[in-house]
């Protein structure tokens, strides 16, 4: 079954099940736990800047910020000083995309998986670029076009019946841009944010739809979430 908005009082929960299990996401308790980890927080501010980095010399700087601050030094497949300048030649391509909603996710995944066929040619690689590295470096670049995958979004993908990819993902966003409900919980996720970060820096940074979503599926590994039906 595909995903469905379910909207309560003072709160929207996100419902979805396959395979004998079923998962309730509480959109206002992930959001406050999100946000009220400060180490959390202060990776997204010191990424804040990436969406806007135009030069070879400050994306090599936040290149190598994401690199570190998400540990993907233990697997590296780009560093800033190499990935830079073949960064810096995509900027308007990714940058021009239109942010993600109903009638462009087909074009945004499209453009993901050109992306990754392009970088992994100009870094000489044998495999792809993997989904994790790329959609993080893609989210921080445009983070109104691209969304992150990554193993909590899998398991949270697998649960509710879609598949474990970057398109699987974009057919849960297709199911919540569908949902008759929408609108009310985006600006409800937009106001909730807002009232968590209080006087955080980061309430003067514009958040996109997919990174408060990205709040949202953002588990500590707590497996009662997830019941047999």
């Amino acid at each position: 079954m595909a995903v469905k908005i379910i909207h309560q009082h003072d709160n929207f929960l996100l419902f979805g099940a396959s395979r004998g299990f079923q998962l309730t996401v509480d959109c206002s308790k992930q959001l406050m736990l999100y946000n009220a980890g400060p180490k959390l927080l202060a990776i997204d501010l010191r990424l804040a800047d990436f969406s806007t980095a135009s030069d070879i010399t400050s994306l090599r700087q936040m290149i190598d910020t994401l690199i570190k601050s998400y540990g993907l030094q233990r697997r590296k497949v780009f560093d800033g000083a190499r990935f830079a300048p073949i960064l810096v030649k995509h900027l308007d391509e990714i940058r021009n995309l239109p942010p993600a909603r109903i009638d462009s996710v087909n074009d945004i995944c499209e453009e993901f998986e050109k992306l990754r066929r392009d970088f992994s040619q100009a870094l000489k690689r044998r495999d792809p670029l993997p989904d994790v590295s790329l959609s993080k470096l893609l989210h921080f670049t445009h983070p109104a076009s691209f969304w992150i995958l990554d193993s909590r979004v899998n398991m949270v993908l697998g649960i509710w019946g879609y598949p474990a990819s970057y398109a699987g993902f974009g057919g849960l966003l297709k199911d919540l841009f569908h949902d008759h409900e929408f609108g009310r919980f985006r600006a409800f996720l937009e106001q909730k944010n807002r009232q968590l970060l209080g006087n955080h820096p980061l309430s003067d940074v514009p958040c996109s739809f997919l990174k408060l979503l990205d709040k949202v599926l953002w588990f500590r590994g707590d497996k009662q979430v997830v019941e047999e039906e």
